[in-house]
């Protein structure tokens, strides 16, 4: 994969962006994101019920013809740590794994967290 797909990919994050700021001014930033995890998501199967908003942003996703698991990916990339990005843009890796390795490297993180809060934890215990 060259940089010209993942220029290709902020692009249509940008172009999608434009689209929802134009049609559904309502929604904005983050929200977005979470949105269209919920529509992928329900798209694949998983019995969740949209909100209002969600369902609008689908039906205007499916009036442009857009895959919206597809656009999903797009705005994952924005939240890829910077060696998945550059691997992306030398082809090393495609744009699916790239999401599947920001998630794994994500669950990490918070697992990492986590550990760190309980041993806090057992060592305030341990003092008292």
């Amino acid at each position: 994969m060259s940089k010209k797909k993942v220029n290709y990919a902020e692009e249509k994050r940008k172009e999608v962006l434009a689209l929802i700021e134009k049609e559904l001014p309502q929604l904005s930033g983050k929200s977005i994101t979470k949105m269209l995890s919920r529509i992928a998501h329900q798209r694949y199967g998983r019995k969740i019920k949209l909100s209002l908003n969600e369902s609008l942003l689908l039906s205007l996703l499916k009036h442009k013809r857009y895959n919206s698991h597809t656009v999903y990916r797009w705005f994952l990339l924005q939240y890829a740590p910077e060696d998945i990005q550059v691997m992306l843009e030398e082809g090393k890796i495609s744009l699916k794994d790239a999401a599947k390795e920001s998630t794994i490297r994500r669950q990490e993180r918070r697992m990492e967290i986590g550990i760190k809060i309980i041993d806090e934890i057992r060592a305030i215990v341990k003092d008292m």
